[in-house]
């Protein structure tokens, strides 16, 4: 029986339900794998569609590293996606924030633990910045590749789509196209969620997200050097890492799923676990 992350019979390990009854929310929790443990907790938050895809195998590494460090490690999915309760179509940018200040709350309540540490992928970078800045206690938070401007997003995932589409229709010749943005690169994105996405600007945060920043990525980033300059007007100690290794986001269909980024994931390790240092 799948339990919530702060049973009756304590802290639970492995797969749980988590969040109001109406709309749970599925996770998975890794425990601290060594004797002593850390003061602190981990919320990764997934990407969406393909990217979710393309770096589930990562996340699990990612939080299989940060548990033998001694961290406890929570990751989840969104409300309509995964195994949480919910249908992607009534989706929205702002109920995922609100699920990540749910898993917050969570894991804080369930390990007692007040510093609590967020780390996401594209778009999940971004809805963990804004999260963060909901929750205004976070002490640090990592944006990995984090998607800046939405409407720059939405438009990738357009061009993707329409690539992977051609090089199918290429190869069955009966193919046409349809008629409607729906779904993209076999996920669905609702008029309402694209809309919602589009207006994204990641670099017009009023409240500062963390403490601590850490914005990684493979290539310099002319977005991610506007948004830590404008992290740091708020207030917050900001990083900016180049750390290269492969590429697990904005692929399309066919493309390697089971690729892991190792350097990159060590230096979130690494960057959590080194206390006071951006």
């Amino acid at each position: 029986m799948i339990q919530t992350l702060a049973g009756s019979k304590g802290t639970v390990e492995g797969p749980l339900y988590f969040g109001p009854a109406a709309a749970r929310l599925f996770g998975i929790h890794d425990a601290p794998q060594t004797d002593e443990g850390r003061e602190g907790s981990v919320v990764l938050c997934y990407p969406h569609g393909r990217d979710y895809v393309s770096a589930f195998r990562a996340y699990r590494t990612l939080a299989l590293r940060l548990a033998r460090a001694g961290f406890h490690v929570l990751r989840f999915d969104y409300r309509g996606t995964g195994d949480s309760a919910g249908d992607i179509g009534d989706a929205s940018r702002q109920q995922w924030i609100e699920d990540i200040v749910a898993a917050v709350d969570e894991v804080r309540g369930a390990v007692g633990h007040s510093s609590v540490s967020l780390v996401g992928l594209r778009l999940g970078a971004t809805l963990a910045a804004m999260a963060a800045s909901a929750c205004r206690d976070v002490d640090r938070l990592v944006l990995w590749e984090p998607v800046v401007k939405g409407d720059e997003y939405v438009a990738t995932l357009r061009a993707r789509h329409r690539e992977w589409f051609q090089a199918v229709a290429r190869r069955l010749a009966r193919m046409r196209p349809l008629a409607t943005e729906d779904e993209l690169l076999g996920y669905r994105f609702s008029e309402t969620l694209r809309n919602d996405l589009q207006r994204v600007d990641l670099s017009s945060l009023a409240v500062r997200p963390a403490r601590h920043v850490l914005i990684i990525g493979q290539h310099d980033d002319a977005e991610h050097a506007r948004l830590a300059q404008r992290l740091e007007g708020l207030g917050a100690s900001v990083g900016v890492r180049r750390v290269a290794g492969p590429q697990i986001w904005s692929t399309i269909p066919g493309m390697d799923q089971g690729l892991v980024p190792n350097r990159v994931l060590q230096a979130i390790v690494d960057w959590l676990g080194s206390p006071g240092r951006a």
